[in-house]
């Protein structure tokens, strides 16, 4: 706004009462034209102001829209069974990352520890009893079988999943005891508006999941990541090669010599995660009372299943040939499908690290590890991963056998080795025991069976963020209804590597 022009009278002498006035009229007016200027521009300014908010909430408009549609199409798109079961509960939820009683319930305490090299408990207790983890896990199975049951047999008169749950007696303890949590009880209240503090479960607990966690051995080993939540395949860039310096000498010249270039060549590892599944069977009989007796069974086969699924693909993974190396490995589903394992990355008895270890000794397990190269470089990044007989037979290695050799930790009193060469021993299962000496199997030769020494930085594992998650069907052939527990899960090598080298060592030729 311009400044009004000031105008001081000059009386000098004057006492002519109208001169001063008709001088003051002059100021006057002067300052109400400037004051009329300022109005027009003032208003000329409000109607733009109001144009642009126009534009603006338009704008604004048409965006919610659009997104409002493209969230809804991309809801439909990948809702499930599960979703529609318990009304599409966000994967944030799923993970714990909600209010305060989602977090109590289902925010896990265990994950990939890069300190130590494998899954570990962050050593928080749960907010919760483990008694309440286990009840929110059978409101959330029996629900789900109920009604997936119900609207099976009577398709018109189909009870949904949050009314079956909350007439549970069940449930009615699961939410006495989440009321006595004096600030998951505010947080129930505030979240329903006053309208009753009520908690459907909907997922399985964190205790659960955490045991599953634990209890992979072997797939423990690697680092492990979540995959975006919508992504089918998640491509990860890797460095092929290391590529060596120089020495740049200080420049003295204008036209100094450029320092040397390196291109490093790159390339993207794809993680595809693949779907492992436990599925149980319920019949139409089963009751609340009946499910709560079972739980600790369906709990272990839950845990077991899951876990061991895992174990197995990634040791015995193989889907690069069209025809997995173990000949019994036939089946669409088996699997031992999912992806490439460490028997695979290894290259088999004619891979870079292959050893002969017909006779066991400390000399042949350190021939693995030299022929591996820059991977075998350090030991606590490597772990030896032998079956049961294996296992065994590496107790009876000279060098860790007697007191004077490997102190009070022998393996002649202490009947288990830990340690070898500075990488921890891990022995599993699903390292076969009925292999040829080229450490396959065949159906006809099964003598054999074989020690993996694996790199634990170049493979990694990976998973989905919805975790486990339940779906149900029904089999009126047998009156049954299917619930089978699963989980999105993915497993590669990360880092690829050049002559002479391996990530994973192989010694075969061991007679169990």
């Amino acid at each position: 706004m311009p400044e009004p022009k000031v105008v001081t009278p000059q009386f000098e002498g004057k006492d002519d009462i109208l001169a001063v006035v008709v001088e003051m009229k002059s100021v006057l007016s002067e300052v109400v034209q400037g004051s009329s200027d300022q109005r027009i521009k003032m208003e000329k300014m409000s109607d733009e102001l109001r144009t642009m908010q126009a534009k603006q909430e338009e704008f604004q408009t048409l965006t919610t829209t659009t997104l409002g549609q493209l969230s809804e199409e991309e809801q439909q798109k990948n809702a499930s069974i599960f979703d529609v079961a318990i009304n599409q509960p966000t994967l944030r939820s799923m993970w714990g990352y909600g209010d305060s009683v989602e977090r109590a319930l289902y925010r896990p305490h265990v994950d990939y520890d890069h300190r130590v090299g494998s899954m570990v408990h962050d050593g928080k207790g749960y907010e919760l009893d483990s008694q309440v983890m286990a009840m929110n896990d059978a409101i959330y199975l029996f629900a789900m079988h109920k009604a997936m049951t119900i609207a099976s047999k009577n398709p018109g008169e189909a009870v949904s999943y949050t009314k079956i749950a909350t007439e549970m007696d069940t449930f009615k303890m699961f939410q006495y005891e989440l009321g006595r949590n004096s600030e998951l009880s505010k947080a129930l209240a505030a979240a329903n508006d006053g309208a009753g503090a009520e908690y459907v479960p909907t997922g399985l607990s964190a205790q659960l999941i955490d045991d599953v966690r634990l209890a992979l051995r072997v797939a423990g080993l690697f680092p492990n990541i979540t995959m975006p939540a919508k992504s089918g395949a998640w491509e990860v860039p890797n460095v092929l090669g290391r590529k060596g310096a120089y020495i740049i000498g200080e420049p003295q010249t204008d036209s100094a010599s450029k320092i040397p270039a390196v291109t490093s060549g790159t390339a993207k590892k794809v993680f595809t995660a693949v779907t492992h599944g436990l599925r149980m069977l319920f019949s139409d009989d089963l009751d609340e009372d009946s499910l709560v007796a079972m739980m600790p069974l369906v709990r272990a086969e839950l845990v077991a299943a899951i876990a061991d699924a895992m174990e197995n693909a990634v040791i015995n993974g193989d889907i690069t040939d069209s025809t997995h190396f173990d000949s019994d490995v036939t089946a669409a589903n088996d699997i031992r499908k999912s992806w490439d394992g460490l028997r695979k990355f290894s290259g088999g008895s004619s891979g870079n690290a292959a050893v002969d270890i017909s006779t066991l000794s400390l000399a042949n397990m350190r021939a693995i590890r030299k022929k591996m190269g820059i991977y075998g470089a350090k030991a606590e990044n490597n772990a030896w991963i032998p079956g049961v007989s294996g296992f065994v037979q590496m107790l009876s290695i000279d060098e860790v056998e007697t007191a004077e050799k490997w102190g009070t930790g022998f393996t002649a009193k202490a009947g288990t080795l830990a340690m070898l060469d500075g990488s921890p021993v891990v022995p599993s299962e699903f390292i076969r025991e009925d292999l040829t000496t080229a450490g396959i199997y065949d159906g006809v030769t099964t003598t054999d069976t074989i020690i993996l020494y694996a790199n634990t930085k170049a493979h990694w594992t990976a998973q989905k963020p919805s975790g486990l998650k339940v779906e149900t069907d029904r089999d009126i052939e047998t009156q049954q209804t299917v619930a089978v527990a699963s989980q999105r899960v993915a497993f590669t090598r990360v880092q690829v590597p050049g002559d002479n080298e391996a990530t994973v060592g192989l010694g075969y030729s061991l007679t169990r």
